[in-house]
């Protein structure tokens, strides 16, 4: 390398042989294909965490204050379940759609159901109706952070 080339700041690099890798020498086309694959990658990681941030944030803004905290519990229900929904029609219509992805939300999804249908029936047990759900709800989540603690 000349001093030249230094000067300029367009240093070529040096492989550990001692060869430069200038534009002139033909590249591996085995690094080029880990290259594109990693590539690929890394913008559909991007891609669907960009959707999810932005899935929230739509959760977020369409959540308004209802008059009744019943109304309110089961519209972010809802709007959770949407979002569900909506990533699971758009990572189905990918090129290549991931099956664990999908299943995955579509678990999540049915225990968000499942967990509300619970609530609906201690509920309506009980003569102090959401009350005790509140309980419940509350009793569950000390439970939870105790089990974290320890």
């Amino acid at each position: 390398m000349s001093a030249e080339d230094e000067s300029s700041g367009s240093a070529v690099p040096v492989l550990p042989s001692g060869e430069t890798t200038s534009g002139n020498q033909p590249e591996d086309p085995l690094v080029n294909q880990v290259f594109t694959l990693f590539k690929d990658y890394l913008e559909n990681k991007l891609e669907s965490k960009t959707k999810e941030i932005e899935q929230k944030s739509k959760i977020d803004k369409e959540v308004v204050q209802l008059k009744f905290k019943g109304n309110q519990k089961q519209f972010e229900l809802n709007a959770s379940l949407d979002s569900i929904l909506v990533n699971i029609e758009s990572e189905s219509q990918r090129g290549q759609p991931n099956q664990e992805h999908i299943r995955n939300l579509a678990q999540d999804g049915r225990q968000l159901i499942r967990k509300r249908k619970k609530l609906i029936k201690i509920a309506d047990k009980s003569k102090d109706g959401w009350q005790v759900v509140a309980e419940y709800e509350a009793d569950e989540l000390a439970s939870i952070r105790r089990r974290e603690t320890s």
